[in-house]
């Protein structure tokens, strides 16, 4: 991988790295260092790997047993009864308190990257300290940003509830990485995308994996995480306090009072990783043809020029271009299919 020079000089990000359903801490590295993102952003972030509090209560994936030795954790089991999904109630506590102490205990934590079911866990985490319904979250430092990969927005009703609180928009920088032939990919993976304000999108070729990213791709990922860096702390009053009714009633009285009343430095905050994505990705050449971008990335949503490489391997598009995923740039958001 080439770091440009101008790279701006930042403290590495310590990111608290959440693994997937019936794995581990150390698959977790493993499939990292597999897709070669260990190294690449070696300079950017200090991982954290942890296991999670339940060993597994069933059967391993079988995309799992034949390729990473145990032992073998889960966060949570749900089942789907009827039209709803049931919870183990006890054990999704019991990983909530326990990722909750290992923030305090070992924090401060800069930004969350997750795997499927951790990705679940980490996005339910930065929705409950932004909507302020967990004490313990609110009382911490505010998380900077998350990176998801193959992710699921969880059904449980107190995350659900912190979505809502949210009015559906986490406002916090999100980076989502998944596959096109990923089958979480429609709904799920799209709609945890959505649940995020300004998010940015990485989609790629494979499946439910975490995918070797190549030079544009990673031009991409290290733009986010400097940009998130150096943009300003969140406010320690970063959550939202009020009763979902009240934040209900003051927005539909006052819509555009509630507007102008979002701080400065939050909304700096929620646009400039988005705005500092695009800029990178043109200065990577590939042959004598370059990914580029043209248009304003922010707000409106991203106007991007679609420039493909000599090879198969990186292309930005307009995301209005993929049916699957018109929705994200009309919330906003830059897609870059990969």
């Amino acid at each position: 991988m080439i770091v440009s020079k101008d790279s701006p000089i930042i403290d590495r990000q310590r990111v608290l790295c959440i693994h997937s359903f019936r794995t581990s801490g150390k698959i977790f590295q493993q499939q990292l260092q597999h897709a070669g993102l260990l190294e690449a952003l070696s300079d950017l972030v200090e991982f954290v790997f942890v296991d999670a509090p339940h060993p597994a209560s069933g059967s391993i994936p079988r995309d799992v047993r034949p390729y990473f030795e145990g032992p073998y954790y889960e966060w949570f089991t749900a089942e789907s009864v009827d039209d709803r999904v049931e919870f183990d109630e006890a054990k999704m506590k019991a990983s909530e308190r326990f990722l909750m102490a290992l923030l305090a205990q070992q924090g401060p934590f800069d930004g969350l990257m997750g795997f499927s079911q951790g990705a679940a866990m980490s996005g339910a985490l930065v929705a409950l300290q932004r909507s302020g319904l967990r004490a313990e979250l609110s009382t911490l430092r505010p998380l900077r940003f998350c990176i998801l990969f193959g992710g699921l927005k969880s059904r449980h009703p107190d995350h659900l509830a912190a979505f809502e609180v949210l009015s559906g928009k986490v406002p916090c920088p999100s980076l989502h990485v998944f596959g096109d032939k990923d089958a979480l990919k429609n709904p799920h993976c799209i709609e945890l995308a959505d649940s995020f304000r300004n998010a940015t999108v990485l989609l790629h070729q494979r499946g439910h994996v975490i995918p070797v990213l190549h030079e544009p791709q990673l031009a991409v990922m290290r733009a986010f995480i400097q940009a998130v860096a150096s943009a300003p702390e969140p406010p320690p009053d970063a959550h939202i306090p009020a009763p979902l009714p009240l934040a209900r009633c003051r927005e539909q009285q006052q819509p555009e009072q509630q507007g102008r009343k979002q701080p400065q430095e939050s909304r700096q905050l929620l646009r400039q990783p988005t705005a500092a994505v695009l800029p990178a990705v043109a200065a990577i050449g590939r042959g004598p043809e370059r990914i580029g971008c043209e248009g304003e990335p922010v707000g409106k949503g991203a106007n991007l020029r679609r420039v493909v490489g000599q090879d198969d391997g990186a292309e930005v598009v307009e995301a209005g271009s993929s049916s699957a995923c018109s929705g994200l740039q009309r919330q906003g958001h830059m897609l870059c299919r990969l």
